[in-house]
């Protein structure tokens, strides 16, 4: 899937105005949602490849709570390793390797049942074709469900698990299917089956659950499905690839939302040779791609096949998020943050159709990155429909320049053609309100979530 602008692109036909100039008209700002960049901020890396007492093995899933401690799902040395915030050891979790309660074999995932008051974690306990559960506090065991087979409450290779409102959601891989139990380990229901049609799968792999429903990936057909808790089809995105908003090997999932707004930011660890996390909004009318990163380039570190991923929303405009990078055995810390950007006039409109631009200024409050201006897009709508002869508006950048630093203001202009100049001069005469929307894209800051500005010229 390509980048989707973040709003529509048509726009609400303005109400006319009963007397329009020939030659001198305004040009005014429509006033749209606010438009966010969102800035990346690396914190940490931690973690030493090994088996040792404090050291990780390909750590598969991660999970963090409130007070910052992390949570690996250490594959091959079959625990759960527990960090503080700063990468310090704390504790292991988990008997060792074998079939005994407590004892884990290849683990693959692992949920809380509260990160905000964590007191019982969840493991799904993948060759030994069950899940178990641990208390947080002690490390103890409490109880076991499951065994290999494909009846209710039987697993075939349990990949992912969530915990949401009392219930714990398994994909069953090898099943092709999702189960659903309450927290004491009674099966509940199951929904999919084997196929790349909608609500079916070929792989699935990880789980999250917010209250926007439950998103599972799917390793092989690299897609994203959204359920809602009793397992009805939402909608499917992604699509198996390496290009922005489609996913190679799609392992764990991690959505991040409250219940105070129904937009839920989604980051989905690529296991693949993309070795990348790739980051979604899931909005009312959709979900849209923002972007993708790959670990903190300006140190040079980078993932490794990333398995697993965890956010956790600190405001409406903010997350952590952190990323476990299986093949060299590191977590990654980082901090996301949105950021407001804003378009403004940028010189008297007598002048515009003249000089045969429309200018603005461009400014953002907080951003301490520079933003390449990678492209911009525009169209032309007369109020009664007419064609202004746009057969594919997509305009050059004129003017300015191509990065906007750190708290900076700079001007652009938005080229038009002589046919577009002399269908927007007819129409003016013609008293039509012309509607322009015009679309910014800028990489780093806001790759894959661009900044839809709308103008009125009367």
């Amino acid at each position: 899937m390509g980048r989707r602008p973040l709003l529509s692109t048509r726009i609400r036909r303005p109400i006319a105005l009963g007397t329009v100039l020939t030659l001198l008209f305004a040009l005014q700002i429509l006033i749209a949602p606010a438009a966010l960049a969102f800035q990346l901020t690396f914190v940490r890396a931690f973690g030493t490849h090994g088996s040792g007492a404090t050291q990780i093995y390909h750590p598969y899933d991660v999970e963090f709570d409130i007070d910052g401690n992390v949570y690996v799902v250490d594959h091959v040395n079959h625990r759960i390793q527990v960090f503080d915030g700063k990468g310090n050891f704390l504790k292991t979790i988990g008997d060792g390797v074998g079939q005994e309660d407590g004892q884990l074999y290849y683990p693959e995932a692992l949920a809380l049942d509260d990160p905000a008051n964590p007191g019982f974690l969840y493991v799904a306990d993948t060759a030994n074709n069950r899940i178990q559960e641990f208390d947080v506090a002690t490390g103890s065991w409490i109880k076991s469900w499951g065994q290999n087979g494909s009846a209710d409450g039987e697993f075939a290779g349990p990949n992912g698990i969530a915990v949401y409102n009392g219930f714990v959601y398994v994909t069953d891989k090898l099943n092709q299917r999702v189960q659903k139990f309450t927290t004491a380990g009674v099966f509940v229901k199951k929904w999919g089956q084997s196929g790349t049609t909608d609500g079916s799968f070929v792989a699935p792999a990880g789980i999250s659950v917010t209250h926007s429903g439950v998103y599972v990936t799917d390793e092989q057909a690299g897609t994203v499905q959204n359920f809602s808790p009793d397992g009805v089809f939402i909608r499917k995105f992604g699509g198996k690839g390496s290009g922005d908003g489609q996913l190679e090997f799609p392992d764990e999932i991690s959505a991040c939302g409250n219940t105070n707004s129904p937009d839920v930011d989604i980051y989905v660890a690529e296991a693949g040779n993309t070795s990348r996390v790739s980051r979604f909004l899931d909005q009312t009318q959709g979900v849209i791609f923002r972007e993708t990163f790959t670990g903190d380039p300006s140190a040079g570190s980078h993932f490794s096949y990333p398995h697993g991923v965890s956010c956790f929303p600190n405001t409406s405009q903010s997350d952590t998020v952190i990323v476990a990078s299986t093949n060299e055995s590191k977590i990654f810390k980082f901090n996301y943050d949105d950021v407001t950007m804003k378009i403004d006039p940028a010189e008297s409109p007598g002048t515009l159709l003249n000089r045969g631009a429309l200018r603005f200024k461009l400014s953002h409050d907080g951003m301490t990155k520079k933003c390449d201006l990678e492209k911009a897009k525009g169209y032309f709508e007369v109020v009664d429909g007419e064609s202004i002869g746009l057969d594919d508006p997509v305009y050059s950048v004129r003017g300015g320049a191509s990065v906007v630093k750190a708290k900076q203001t700079l001007g652009y202009g938005i080229g038009l053609s002589p046919g577009q100049m002399d269908a927007a001069k007819k129409a003016i005469n013609k008293n039509k309100t012309i509607k322009v929307a015009i679309t910014f894209h800028f990489d780093l800051c806001a790759r894959g979530n661009p900044i839809t500005v709308r103008y009125k010229i009367t």
